[in-house]
């Protein structure tokens, strides 16, 4: 007989409400931004020229390509549907905030205010020209990849618009996917072919009982949507942190000017999340200090896509709670035991 041991389950690790909220409001905010930014994806994609693209490849003009994409389309979605959604983020930040000052001071929250204008009127054009960028090189990259496969034009399109809404990467793995499909297809290695080798969920290949050259572009172009969705949720969760943060930046400023916290012994303080999804960028930033109003060194979080620090002001007068002690030895274990496995490496 065989006995099978059941590993026991870790102990969550203690997190105070702040954090939890907080965390909570990141992803609450982040499915809020998902819908549209993905909807954006598509609209430009819908409404971008295959015949424009076709032309201009067949030319060999590979500006006219990528001036075949609707970027217009990409950057007014993307505006029209980010904005809101930041401001609703920030407004959020900002209750965080307020619910969690220390001291009896009452203060009062507006979004109006002057410091979140500004970070909405700075952050959120330069976020959709960093976005639209990103696409735009990874159309380059795909128009390149169809010139050296030696497409033709019209598959070089089909091919180029499959990397619309995604980054360089996305759009290089599109298009290893779909050869690998081609590949796959004329060898008649099955659709389970696909889960082996590129990890494919059923949900990509559910309509399809077989591999066929037929279908390719196909499974191309659902493979495509959920990189889509993959980015849109990448960009939504990361901006999420961003503008929550700022909205309780913006709050603690406010509640400076107006005497209800005191520069002196209050400072923000940065919270890595304890789990093991701590990555070794957040890591040594946790615990770390800056003064109110004023960036920390190396910048705010998030420090990198789908970052899950948080912020809070504490009195440096007073010892850490319980639950913060907590969080800070879990951090500490985690350490040692990522320095414990790279030594054995």
């Amino acid at each position: 007989m065989t006995l099978v041991v059941k590993a026991p389950r870790r102990k969550a690790p203690r997190m105070d409400a702040l954090m939890r909220e907080t965390l909570a409001a990141y992803e609450r905010m982040g499915m809020k931004l998902y819908p549209g930014i993905e909807q954006a994806f598509l609209r430009a994609l819908k409404s971008t020229s295959m015949s424009g693209i076709a032309a201009a490849f067949e030319r060999g003009n590979w500006a006219m390509v990528e001036g075949a994409v609707d970027w217009q389309t990409l950057a007014a979605a993307l505006g029209q549907e980010l904005g809101p959604g930041m401001r609703s983020a920030m407004e959020e930040g900002g209750r965080l905030a307020l619910s969690r000052m220390p001291g009896t001071v009452p203060l009062g929250w507006q979004v109006i205010d002057p410091l979140v204008v500004n970070y909405l009127n700075t952050h959120l054009p330069t976020l959709i020209r960093e976005v639209t960028d990103e696409t735009r090189a990874a159309v380059r990259l795909a128009t390149r990849l169809a010139y050296e496969q030696g497409l033709g034009a019209r598959a070089a399109a089909k091919a180029i618009r499959a990397s619309i809404g995604l980054t360089e990467m996305q759009a290089q793995a599109v298009s290893s996917f779909h050869a690998g499909v081609i590949d796959a297809a004329r060898r008649d290695l099955g659709v389970d072919y696909l889960h082996g080798r590129w990890g494919m969920s059923r949900d990509v290949v559910r309509n399809a009982n077989q591999l066929t050259l037929a279908n390719a572009d196909r499974l191309r172009d659902a493979y495509q949507q959920r990189a889509i969705t993959q980015r849109a949720l990448t960009i939504a969760r990361t901006e999420s942190v961003r503008a929550v943060h700022a909205g309780q930046s913006a709050f603690w400023t406010q509640a400076v000017r107006e005497g209800a916290l005191n520069p002196e012994y209050h400072m923000q303080l940065w919270l890595a999340t304890p789990d093991e999804r701590l990555c070794d960028i957040c890591m040594p930033l946790h615990n770390t200090k800056a003064p109110i109003g004023q960036a920390f060194p190396g910048g705010d979080p998030p420090k990198h896509p789908r970052c899950r620090c948080t912020i809070r002001i504490v009195d440096t007068r007073k010892p850490r709670s319980e639950a913060g002690q907590a969080t800070d030895a879990r951090i500490r274990q985690l350490q040692e035991e990522r320095a414990a496995r790279a030594a054995t490496t």
